[in-house]
Order: C-alpha cells, then structure tokens, then sequence
C-alpha cells in the first residue's frame, strides 16, 4: 500500500495501518473519559480548597480534550477500514483527520504542562487525596499518549518523504532533467537511511573502513530495490505472512493426495516412511550430535547480538552492554564462549564484508569460519 502523504511528506505507514493505534487510543481515552466524569460529577468538593476548585474547572476542560479525541480517534478508525490494499481513494480524507487529532495533541501538551504546574503547587498543601490522585493520573495519561506518539512518529519518518512526493509531482509534469536530479537525490538519501540502519543494527561491530565500505555497497542494493516501489513496512509482514499461509496450503494439498507417500513435513522437509531419524542411542550418532551442536555456535554468532538477544533475552542485555563497553569486543564471542586470543579480526582475514568471523576452537584442532 502506498505510505500516507502528510505535511506534504512521505511516511512510512499506511493510512490503513493506523486501526490499531486509533482503537488503542480511543480505549484509553474512553477510560478516562467514565473515570472522570465519575469524579467530577458523582463527587462532593469542599468550596473552601481552592485545589479542588481549580481540579473541578481543570477536569472540564479535559473532558472536553477526551470528547474531542474520542471523535477524532473514531473517524481514524472508521476511515483507515475503508477501502483496500491498493484501492486508497475512499482513506484520501485521512490527512486531514490527521491534522485535527495533532491539533487536539498540542491541547493535551499545554493541558499536561498546566496539570504539572498544579500538582507543584497544590499536591503538598492540598488536604483533598482524591482531587491530587485524578490530577496525578490526567498529567501521566497525557504524557504516557505524547510519548508513544512522539515514538511513533521518529519510527514511520521518512528522510526521503519530501523528496518522494516532489518526485511524483514532476513526473506528473514530465519535467525529464529535473525528474532526474530528484531521483538521483531520492536514492542517494534511501542510501544513507539504509546505511544508518545497517551501522544500529550491527553497532557492536568494530567500525573499519573495509566494513563501511560494505555497508554502503549494501544500502546502495536495498536502495536500488526499493526505488520505485511505494510499500510500507507492513506490506512486506504482510507478504510474508501470506507466503507462509501459502506454503502451508501447497504443503496440505500435497498431504491430501491419496498416491501420496509423504507422511508430514518437518521443517519444511518432507517425512515418508523410508526417512531415516537421528539414533542418539548411538555413541557415534550422539558424538556427532554433540559436535554439530558446538559448532552451530559459531553459525549463529555471525549473525550478532540480535541472535545473542533472542536466544538469551535475560541477561543477555546486560552481558551486551558490558561487552560493548568494556573493550569494543564484538558481541558475537559471548554465544561461542570464545575468547579474544581464540578469535581471528576480520580485517586479517582481509575480506570487504563485516559479515565473517575467524575462530580456532580450544576444544577443537580445526579452524572455523562462520559467514553469512
């Protein structure tokens, strides 16, 4: 689907993808809405506190903020439903709807800085536990949504957004020359994202030249294969996702053939009766077992810390911060239990690509080289 134009920018969302968050949002903000109108109107408030006073005009005010949130967030919903993957026209009206809801967000910023001002100076000498309770959750309510909006925002920017609409535009016009110094600047700043990526991706790394090198031989590829294509990051989960509901359907019809010998699949291989199985009862099976089990290792290790965090999500964080701290290490020592005397420094190995690595085992006599 192709990313929503707000701001006359390029996101990397889709205007069908905002469900979700606008669901998610528009249940929080129905919570409060009951809480606080529970509070202010079910409630007695001594006249004589001037807290409760200021809380009860307060809590008005942003009952109006919810009602209007409530709205917006609704439309978002009702919008973002409509329509297909690729037939966009009925969400076109989504920027705008968009536009309302960041304006309401500025509200909720200004309300969440006065419910600050007020807990500084009423929440010691206020005698009212209710009054400060409801205003110390209005305050971390408005903060908690500006945070995950702010979050969401630096995740779906696009650097290349505006250039990306000009670039549509112009073609419109079928201005050739400067159509081509705008692609040209499309794919040199998809480059540079790639390449940013690729370095927080692989940020234990050692950083050389060679490996720079490669990665921008790399952002350059994604950014050639990406070029002219307007997709989000959801259309490729949900590509995968529909491969594999199609992989399973080939591999069912192929079990509901009667001349069919394949018994079941078994990650992804086929499973007859003449299918022979590992006998770990077997001293040399199970000796074999054992040391395809200690070098698979050194396979997952070129992968780096995103396989190290999946396979020890406890304490492999802090193992990763102390690994990357202490003397630039690489991180992918910590899965083999290797040492930095046992592991041999890629730019030795003289190879143009971070993605290798050395090792000579100390409990075995041969050299390894795990690549991917």
């Amino acid at each position: 689907m192709p990313g929503i134009v707000v701001f006359r920018r390029r996101w990397s969302v889709g205007s069908d993808d905002l469900v979700l968050p606008a669901i998610f949002l528009f249940l929080l903000h129905t919570t409060w809405f009951v809480i606080l109108s529970v509070v202010l109107f079910g409630l007695v408030y001594n006249p004589n506190e001037a807290c409760s006073l200021n809380l009860v005009d307060h809590g008005r005010g942003y009952l109006g903020i919810l009602l209007s949130c409530m709205i917006a967030e609704m439309a978002i919903i009702w919008l973002s439903m409509r329509g297909g993957i690729l037939y966009t026209e009925p969400r076109e009206s989504m920027q705008y709807v968009l536009y309302v809801r960041l304006a309401i967000l500025v509200i909720e910023f200004i309300y969440a800085i006065v419910g600050i001002v007020w807990l500084t100076q009423y929440y010691t000498s206020c005698n009212d536990l209710t009054a400060k309770n409801v205003t110390l959750g209005m305050v971390v309510c408005n903060w908690v949504v500006i945070l995950s909006v702010c979050i969401t925002v630096l995740c779906v920017f696009d650097p290349t957004g505006r250039t990306f609409v000009k670039l549509r535009a112009t073609k419109r016009r079928q201005r050739n020359l400067r159509t081509y110094n705008l692609r040209h600047r499309l794919e040199e700043g998809q480059a540079t994202s790639w390449s940013r990526r690729l370095k927080v991706f692989l940020c234990c790394t050692r950083t050389k030249d060679s490996q720079s090198d490669a990665y921008s031989e790399i952002a350059y590829l994604f950014a050639e294969f990406f070029r002219d294509l307007d997709i989000v990051p959801s259309d490729i989960i949900a590509g995968l996702v529909l491969l594999r509901q199609r992989q399973r359907a080939k591999r069912n019809a192929v079990l509901d053939e009667a001349n069919n010998d394949i018994l079941a699949f078994l990650s992804g291989m086929p499973v007859t009766r003449n299918t022979k199985y590992l006998d770990l009862k077997n001293s040399q099976e199970m000796l074999r077992y054992k040391e395809v089990c200690y070098y698979m290792l050194f396979a997952l290790a070129a992968y780096g810390w995103p396989m190290y965090l999946m396979r020890k999500p406890a304490c492999g964080l802090c193992q990763l911060a102390r690994s990357c701290s202490s003397s630039g290490e690489p991180m992918d020592l910590s899965p083999t239990g290797l040492s930095s005397q046992e592991c041999l420094a890629v730019d030795k190995i003289r190879t143009s690509t971070p993605t290798g690595r050395g090792a000579s085992p100390a409990k075995q006599d041969d050299l390894v080289i795990s690549a991917r």
